[in-house]
């Protein structure tokens, strides 16, 4: 991996009205209620919407909580799965949601890219795409829940949470997929992750999720590898 270039790692600052970060275990009713802060897989798919090649794999490092946290339950039309027509429901949303997050790029197991392994070529991609708020729309857990992106410094400004420390409990990290196997248990396996988050002065710091206290194989499954045909070209 080549280091030409002044980014270690992405820095951004992520913000939006609502944002609903659930448990996809528990989210099959279609009543959801939200995390108290965005998970790792949450904030891989919001990097992923920034910028993404089959080349890459992003890894959230650790996140900033910038506002308190609040929450607000909201009532929708939900699918009847008992009967015809739609029912009411309620989703618990965050409300005035403010992150900094600082990820880190790390090569995919696909390859058929590792030609397309440019450490600072793809850093450099990402940053662009940031200031102009990614890629792709932006979304805080759920579709309804629109995000904004743009660079920050991670750990500059005042933060809500700056010298509180506090426990969230057990939470959903992320999923293994087959096609990002890190041991033989996880190949050709789909795999959750759980783990205990901590925040220590406002800032959670996520493990990698080979490294999560608790792994669930859910199924068997073949890993897809993306061809490059399949693919079309991005501009930078």
């Amino acid at each position: 991996m080549s280091e030409n270039t002044p980014y270690k790692y992405l820095d951004f600052h992520v913000w939006g009205d609502y944002a609903l970060f659930s448990n996809p275990i528990t989210s099959l009713s279609g009543e959801l209620c939200s995390y108290q802060v965005p998970t790792f897989s949450a904030l891989r798919g919001i990097t992923e919407s920034i910028y993404w090649k089959p080349t890459i794999s992003w890894r959230p490092v650790s996140v900033r909580i910038m506002n308190p946290i609040r929450f607000e339950a909201r009532s929708r039309k939900l699918p009847n799965y008992y009967g015809p027509g739609c029912d009411l429901g309620y989703r618990t949303y965050l409300k005035d949601v403010s992150y900094q997050v600082r990820v880190a790029l790390n090569w995919s197991l696909d390859e058929n890219y590792k030609e397309d392994r440019n450490f600072a070529k793809h850093m450099e991609s990402a940053r662009r795409w940031t200031e102009r708020g990614g890629r792709m729309p932006i979304v805080l857990g759920t579709s309804d829940c629109t995000g904004y992106v743009k660079p920050c410094t991670f750990g500059s400004g005042a933060g809500y949470y700056d010298g509180i420390d506090m426990s969230m409990g057990l939470m959903f990290h992320s999923h293994t997929y087959p096609n990002q196997a890190y041991n033989k248990a996880t190949t050709k396996k789909l795999t959750t992750n759980m783990w205990n988050c901590d925040m220590n002065n406002g800032i959670i710091t996520f493990p990698d999720p080979k490294d999560c206290p608790i792994h669930r194989v859910l199924h068997d499954a073949e890993p897809i590898w993306v061809k490059p045909k399949q693919i079309e070209t991005q501009t930078e």
